[in-house]
């Protein structure tokens, strides 16, 4: 009986398909195709979650180093420093991390590139979009589960995954602007020229190239669940908003040297500290900060070799995989028993 009530109870979700296998099935069985369903429902919540969290959990650190055609790395606590992580054989500008690839632009003799190589430094491909392909230039760039995305001379670019379907114009009207971001709605530039920051939908559609105003000499931008975050280079500053546009400071974080790139993970901000321009001196570095701009540490990396862009790997949060992990285990469990019955 209290085996008929477990039933009962968890025939509520979803309720077509259980309350018929309670009806039809013997007791064992219905036990048995309940326990499948959960272990299932489970992975697929676990792989869902993974898909579209917004605040996954940050595994690494990289940077492109201007003067020596590098990408530099690091772990997150700032150790296990590498300049020359991958060598980008030509002037590197952006930088961009998914969960396979890190894809940079480069400016060679033939004109922009973007290039790709593996998580580990593996497989690159200094031309995995061709000059041919993107002749007006290839700035910042970014990436997301569909699409990469770049800023040229006036336009947003757009490509598949695989480097194919090349829209040079996916966006226009943008004014030199340098530095791209995407989250899971819209898409967001620094139009470097009018001091303004452009937004628009993922399919290109109600373009903003005022959605905020008042930035100086902004290069990078960065976006989270919450804020949206760019580098005012001429003031030395780091500046935040809503996702909405409000509740606009330009001196969220103040203090950097030339500040060029900006990124932002779960519990941190990191930027690049360019340096050496508007006379201020300074050695370059990569700084960082906490969520709420507390914590400034200008020095939180050094060695850098005139860094421009930044970008931090995004891995799932550990409640995400503990889902998938819990609903392979149920589904083991399940065969098991399935196994030994027979």
């Amino acid at each position: 009986m209290r085996s008929l009530r477990r039933c009962a109870a968890l025939s509520s979700w979803p309720p077509v398909p259980l309350l018929f296998a309670a009806k039809v099935l013997p007791e064992r069985f219905r036990l048995r195709r309940l326990q499948r369903l959960l272990a299932k429902s489970l992975v697929v919540a676990g792989l869902l979650v993974t898909w579209v969290a917004p605040s996954a959990k940050a595994s690494a650190i990289y940077w492109t180093n201007g003067g020596s055609n590098t990408i530099g790395s690091a772990s997150l606590d700032g150790t296990g420093v590498n300049q020359s992580f991958i060598s980008t054989g030509n002037l590197p500008g952006g930088v961009a991390v998914d969960g396979t690839y890190i894809y940079w632009t480069s400016s060679t003799n033939t004109g922009p590139e973007i290039g790709r190589a593996n998580l580990d430094g593996t497989g690159v491909n200094q031309s995995f979009i061709s000059s041919t392909s993107i002749p007006n230039g290839a700035g910042g760039v970014a990436v997301d589960g569909t699409y990469l995305y770049w800023t040229s001379n006036s336009s947003i670019g757009r490509a598949n995954l695989d480097g194919t379907g090349v829209n040079q114009s996916f966006i226009t009207g943008a004014n030199g602007p340098y530095d791209v971001t995407v989250d899971g709605t819209y898409i967001y530039w620094v139009n470097q020229v009018n001091g303004t920051i452009g937004r628009a939908n993922l399919d290109g559609t109600g373009v903003n190239q005022s959605f905020i105003t008042g930035d100086t000499y902004g290069v990078g931008i960065a976006v989270n669940g919450t804020y949206i975050y760019w580098t005012n280079d001429a003031t030395g500053t780091i500046g935040r908003a809503n996702l909405d546009g409000t509740d606009v400071n330009q001196d969220f974080i103040t203090g950097a040297n030339a500040p060029w790139g900006v990124a932002v993970d779960g519990a941190h901000i990191y930027w690049t500290n360019h340096a050496g321009f508007y006379g201020n001196g300074g050695l370059p570095s990569i700084g960082r900060a906490n969520l709420d701009g507390t914590g400034v540490n200008q020095d939180f990396i050094t060695g850098a070799n005139g860094p421009y862009e930044i970008a931090v790997s995004l891995v799932p949060e550990p409640a995400t995989g503990l889902l998938v992990m819990v609903g392979v285990l149920g589904l083991a469990v399940a065969r098991r028993r399935a196994s030994v019955s027979a």
